[in-house]
């Protein structure tokens, strides 16, 4: 579902896609073949900022759908 992340300092941030349950789940949707070290980075600090809000144990990937290609971010 739909989940705005508010950063200290008021900065809004919103993932494409956040899986709660007993643990949440973080995907980003990239499109085009271009792959960036920066897609993970803004994957990396999703997880940073929902587990600053006290969520445990937090996953994340980012999918480029046109090439049905998941990446684990750690």
């Amino acid at each position: 579902f739909p989940v705005t992340i508010t950063e200290p300092g008021g900065e809004m941030r919103r993932p494409d896609r956040v899986l709660m349950g007993a643990e949440a789940t973080v995907i980003d949707f990239k499109f085009g073949k271009k792959r960036e070290s920066s897609h993970i980075y803004q994957v990396r600090e999703y997880i940073s900022l929902i587990k600053r809000s006290g969520v445990a144990y937090v996953k994340g990937y980012v999918w480029y759908p046109e090439e049905d290609e998941l990446i684990s971010v750690q």
